[in-house]
């Protein structure tokens, strides 16, 4: 898949003759095939199978959103990660409810909003 982002940037470098290198240079760049099923399935994987734990002992349901905070995780994976709180995020997110960030940090499109 073709990344125009990194022609655009390889343009810039020649346009200005900087003798930077990319690499991968972007004819072998390929993309994260993660973000790609996000963009086309409009759903984040990473709450169901990428468990966060915080400094703090949290279990989170994405690394990246620590501000919508998790569950104490000192009283075990199993009943942190079955936590009502943990639950009501992943059942949100399988029905295209979830955080504004989700949208901006990982291209889920908006759907319905999270009810937080």
């Amino acid at each position: 898949m073709r990344n125009i982002y990194l022609y655009k940037i390889k343009a810039d470098l020649e346009k200005y003759n900087l003798d930077w290198k990319m690499s991968p240079p972007p004819e072998g760049a390929v993309m994260d095939p993660i973000i790609e099923m996000k963009k086309r399935k409009n759903i984040c994987f990473t709450c169901f199978e990428d468990p966060y734990l915080s400094v703090n002992c949290e279990l989170l349901p994405c690394g990246r959103q620590k501000i919508y905070g998790g569950v104490d995780a000192t009283v075990g994976f199993e009943k942190a990660w079955n936590h009502t709180k943990l639950l009501e995020f992943r059942k949100n997110m399988l029905e295209g409810k979830y955080p504004p960030l989700c949208s901006q940090l990982c291209y889920l499109k908006e759907r319905q909003g999270l009810v937080e």
